[in-house]
């Protein structure tokens, strides 16, 4: 059958891609008698490369279309004009002649290089930048990006994925919107890049500040954690907090009004509530109190800023610890909780012992005192430096 059907094969061939060479080559063999010849494969059908001395071209795939003869090869390069020849079952074609394949242009471009968008853009897949970009039109990312070059960007562009910045981006005029959390490798990102996870506020997260944001999906290694147990440890265990060195950990509101935790608290590591914070501790499960401190000298190493703490049935000790506009209410349920200052600084203090709960304050060493409100009476030690503290022994505050 096979030498009937090559002395006499009829060839139709469309150029796909580029009008004047082919990436696909899309061939129907029939016999001749004009029936189709099908079952062929990469073993039938086969190519060679100008000056046609060689072996066959490797790495094509042959795909029977339907059961009309109709076969389609793919895989010949890109960025690669080449003149070919047809071989069936090792028999050269004649008919076909000597065709052009592959291209001299690639024709799904990667961005490499310098790279200008000026259009608008709806980038659906995953892709991958490496070169410098400069973005002038609006662009819909909806697909998972890695960006390893510098880009600046002039227009809007709204981001419903996971997006990778492995080098600096530069937002002069526009913001990027995310809708979903963007994961910062380096700190080169000159601005508000962490927007829409703080409500529309911009802070400045970088290699020594973290954010806590219990309505986070999920942790960023160092940058974003849901609780601030997560943020402290590898602030101590990653970003060896000093003198120094020290860390700031930005607290966003809970969703759920509080954060209820037990962490250890080190040295250089600072904490700033964002609105209205308020953390407590989880009764009866060890260590019981919100935070155990873990100190290195005698120095007030611990610097907190709006925080309302919460201890129910245990002993908390603010040790070491500059405090600014804070509180501290303690809970009785099952035990008296009391509360140890130990060379401690309290700046627009409210100290609450709610519901009459019997515990008591315990000044182990020098603090100092300004602006502190409390409903419990006090007495001051020698080294004690007060400068207004104001008493109500029957006034339950109350906690925002």
């Amino acid at each position: 059958m096979f030498k009937k059907l090559f002395s006499f094969l009829f060839l139709l061939f469309i150029v796909c891609q580029l009008s004047f060479s082919q990436v696909m080559v899309t061939i129907r063999v029939i016999d001749n008698s004009g029936n189709p010849v099908t079952g062929l494969t990469d073993a039938n059908i086969k190519f060679k490369l100008y000056d046609y001395t060689g072996g066959y071209v490797t790495g094509l795939t042959v795909t029977e279309v339907g059961v009309q003869g109709n076969y389609q090869v793919s895989g010949f390069a890109f960025q690669t004009l080449q003149l070919t020849k047809l071989y069936i079952n090792g028999t050269e074609q004649t008919w076909f002649g000597q065709q052009f394949t592959g291209s001299p242009y690639n024709v799904f471009p990667p961005f490499a290089g310098t790279s200008t968008i000026s259009g608008v853009w709806a980038f659906t897949g995953a892709n991958t930048h490496t070169g410098a970009e400069n973005h002038t039109g609006a662009e819909h990312h909806t697909g998972v990006e890695t960006h390893t070059g510098a880009e600046t960007h002039t227009g809007v562009e709204t981001h419903a994925n996971v997006e990778r910045f492995n080098a600096g981006i530069d937002c002069n005029n526009f913001p990027i919107q995310h809708v979903a959390t963007p994961t910062i490798s380096t700190d080169a990102v000159n601005k508000a890049y962490v927007d829409a996870l703080v409500s529309g506020n911009a802070f400045p997260i970088n290699a020594n500040r973290i954010l806590v944001d219990s309505k986070q999906a999920s942790d960023v290694a160092g940058k974003i954690y849901n609780t601030i147990a997560e943020a402290v440890t590898y602030a101590h265990t990653s970003g060896s907090p000093s003198t120094s060195n020290r860390w700031t950990i930005l607290i966003m509101p809970n969703q759920n009004n509080k954060y209820v935790e037990n962490f250890t608290w080190y040295d250089f590591i600072d904490f700033v509530g964002i609105g209205n914070v308020t953390v407590s501790n989880t009764p009866n499960t060890p260590p019981y109190s919100i935070f155990i401190r873990s100190v290195v000298n005698s120095n007030r190493n611990v610097r907190v800023a709006n925080i309302n703490f919460e201890q129910t049935d245990a002993n908390i000790d603010f040790l070491n610890m500059i405090m600014v506009n804070c509180s501290i209410t303690t809970i009785e349920d099952n035990d008296p909780p009391d509360l140890y200052l130990s060379n401690s600084q309290l700046e627009n203090f409210k100290i609450n012992f709610a519901n009459d709960a019997t515990g008591n304050i315990i000044l182990v060493s020098t603090n100092n005192f300004l602006n502190v409100v409390s409903n419990k009476l006090l007495t001051f030690g020698s080294g004690d430096q007060v400068v207004n503290y104001t008493v109500n022994t029957g006034f339950n505050f109350q906690q925002p």
